[in-house]
């Protein structure tokens, strides 16, 4: 496949030595039946075991938070954890407890992507005269967007309308 986002991702990395990386791991509830193996889980254990021997070898500090989504980002996603030797048991251990979870009303990727995308830039802003980190999403899903239409009324947790029938 297109290797271009992870290629530059990399070059960044390499450039910059300083990154941040979200693992936005699917809890929804197709998965009971699309991926009852937790393949998800297994990918993105070896992602962060691949990346934590490059980074190390490279001199990268690389921060790596993880988080779910179904109907909602997670409200209670993983601290962001410099990935290192010492810290992949425990981001490990916290991407292991996604094999359980799976019971998610809807996968609703618009949600699931503005809270990605507002916990990098929370990250981002933490660290003075860091502007210059490199991020990225990696995206751990069955791929089936679902969403149970909404009623008029209703609203995403930002405020904004939720997909209706309409």
């Amino acid at each position: 496949g297109d290797q271009q986002a992870v290629q530059n991702f990399a070059g960044c990395l390499n450039g910059r030595k300083v990154g941040d990386l979200l693992l936005l791991v699917d809890e929804s509830g197709s998965l009971e039946r699309t991926d009852p193996d937790g393949r998800r889980v297994t990918a993105a254990k070896y992602l962060l075991t691949q990346l934590a021997g490059r980074a190390d070898r490279a001199g990268i500090a690389l921060d790596v938070q993880v988080a779910g989504f179904a109907t909602e980002f997670d409200r209670d996603p993983g601290a962001w954890t410099t990935l290192t030797d010492a810290s992949l048991a425990g981001l490990t251990a916290e991407v292991d407890a996604f094999a359980a979870r799976d019971d998610g009303q809807d996968t609703d990727y618009w949600t699931a992507l503005d809270g990605a995308r507002r916990s990098l830039a929370d990250h981002r802003t933490v660290g003075a005269g860091e502007a210059g980190r490199c991020q990225a999403v990696a995206w751990f899903s069955d791929g089936r967007l679902d969403i149970t239409p909404a009623t008029a009324q209703q609203r995403r947790s930002d405020g904004s309308p939720a997909p209706t029938t309409n």
